[in-house]
C-alpha cells in the first residue's frame, strides 16, 4: 500500500473505496443517499486523477452532513486486469485500519450501493457482516458488501488486511479474507447483517440497496 492522504473522518461513519473511474461513476449517489440518510460519509480513491478532486467538491456542496476523502498513489501497471480487479475490491479492507482510530465506528459498503434509510449501528458488538451459511463456493460464504468494525475490533482489521496480504490477487480473495477471520470471532462479538438489512432486489423498507450487474441500471 503506498502513502495515505487526504482527511481522515472523525465520528461514525459511511465508507467506501474505489479506483478514479467508479468514483466518477457511483460516489455522487452514494454519498447524497448516506447523506439523507442522516450519515457522514468517507471514500478512500486509490490513484485519483484531477477529475476525481473535482467530482469530489461538487459532492461536498450538494451534501449536508460531511464527506472526507482519502487517496493513495498506486503503480498497477504489472497487474492483469483480474488483479487490478481483485485489487479493488480488496482495497477498502487495507485502509480500514488507517481510518478506524479516528472515526470510531465504520459501516464498509461497496461504492454502488445506495442508503436508503437511517439505522443504528450495531450497539452491543464491535464488528458485524453478513454471512452467506448455504453458500458452497468458499468465495460465495460472506457478503462483501456490508461489514462493520469499530475501534473495540482493530485487531479484527488488522487480521482481515493482513490475511489478504498473504493471498494471491484473486477473485473472491476478499470474501474468502472475511469468511477466515470472522469465522474466528466468538459469536456473541459479532452482529450478522441479512437481507432485511441490505438486497439485491431494491425492496421498500431495506435499509440498503446493492444492486449488480444490469439489474442496477434496469430496475
Amino acid at each position: 500500500m503506498s502513502q495515505i492522504y487526504g482527511e481522515l473522518p472523525v465520528g461514525k461513519v459511511i465508507f467506501a473505496a474505489c479506483d478514479s473511474n467508479y468514483f466518477i461513476e457511483h460516489a455522487l449517489p452514494f454519498a447524497l443517499s448516506s447523506s439523507k440518510a442522516g450519515f457522514d460519509t468517507h471514500i478512500h480513491v486509490t490513484s485519483p486523477t484531477l477529475e476525481v478532486f473535482s467530482h469530489a467538491g461538487i459532492i461536498n456542496s450538494v451534501t449536508e452532513n460531511r464527506v472526507t476523502y482519502t487517496f493513495d498513489d498506486a503503480d498497477l501497471s504489472k497487474f492483469t486486469d483480474e488483479e487490478k480487479r481483485t485489487y479493488y475490491a480488496c482495497l477498502r479492507f487495507h485502509i480500514l485500519p488507517f481510518i478506524i482510530p479516528s472515526a470510531g465506528r465504520v459501516l464498509t459498503l461497496d461504492i454502488d450501493c445506495m442508503v436508503m434509510k437511517n439505522f443504528q449501528f450495531p450497539a452491543m458488538q464491535p464488528c458485524g457482516y453478513f454471512p452467506r451459511p448455504n453458500e458452497s463456493h468458499p468465495g460465495m460464504k460472506v457478503a462483501a458488501g456490508a461489514v462493520y468494525l469499530t475501534k473495540g475490533s482493530l485487531n479484527v482489521a488488522q487480521a482481515i488486511s493482513d490475511t489478504l496480504n498473504n493471498m494471491p490477487l484473486q477473485w473472491f480473495a476478499d470474501q474468502i479474507a472475511l469468511s477466515h477471520v470472522f469465522k474466528q470471532i466468538p459469536e456473541e462479538q459479532v452482529a450478522k447483517f441479512d437481507n432485511k438489512f441490505m438486497d439485491w432486489e431494491f425492496i421498500d423498507g431495506t435499509a440498503i440497496w446493492t444492486g449488480k450487474g444490469p439489474r442496477k441500471y434496469d430496475n
